[in-house]
């Protein structure tokens, strides 16, 4: 697995780490950084705001994330609506490269995480028969499951059995297969 995050400092970031490390969160904020500057989005968003003639009140963190919403109802076509996006990936940004760093630290690569997973079903498969109890669950669905839908049309009990029994035929296949 190549790891997207890094906690390098930016002289020593490649442009493409750079790009995946721009936004990241610093005291619970998101902050941007670049080659020149390191900052809190919230004052760089304020500083864009003033180079695009946008006027932003002084407020505080939370009324200014309420205003900064509400500008996403002015919609691309204009500066404060485009700002306002810009706000909200850039803080939405930061926000996931803190999970993928999460992820990222633990070492798994997908793949093993797929793996460790398959082995917990199998591994609860086998230590509380889960099949069994997977196939009575199909069983119970087939026949007395049909009370609780007595409300519903035969076509819609008939649909909701045949999604029900699909993905517990899925879950059984998967357990049996590892």
């Amino acid at each position: 697995m190549n790891r997207i995050t890094t906690n390098n400092p930016v002289n020593a970031m490649s442009i493409i780490e750079l790009a995946h490390n721009c936004m990241y969160l610093k005291n619970q904020e998101a902050w941007y950084r670049d080659h020149d500057t390191d900052i809190p989005l919230r004052h760089l968003v304020h500083n864009m705001a003033v180079s695009m003639n946008i006027e932003l009140p002084e407020v505080d963190d939370d009324a200014f994330d309420d205003v900064i919403y509400e500008m996403l109802y002015y919609g691309l076509e204009e500066p404060e609506g485009r700002l306002a996006l810009f706000y909200r990936m850039g803080w939405a940004m930061a926000e996931l490269r803190e999970y993928l760093k999460e992820y990222e630290d633990t070492g798994i690569a997908p793949e093993q995480y797929v793996r460790m997973r398959l082995n917990v079903w199998k591994s609860t498969a086998d230590d509380e028969n889960i099949i069994d109890k997977l196939e009575m669950l199909r069983f119970f669905n087939q026949r007395a499951g049909r009370e609780l839908w007595a409300d519903k049309e035969k076509e819609v009990q008939d649909k909701d059995i045949e999604n029900a029994d699909r993905i517990l035929n899925n879950a059984i296949d998967l357990i049996k297969a590892n």
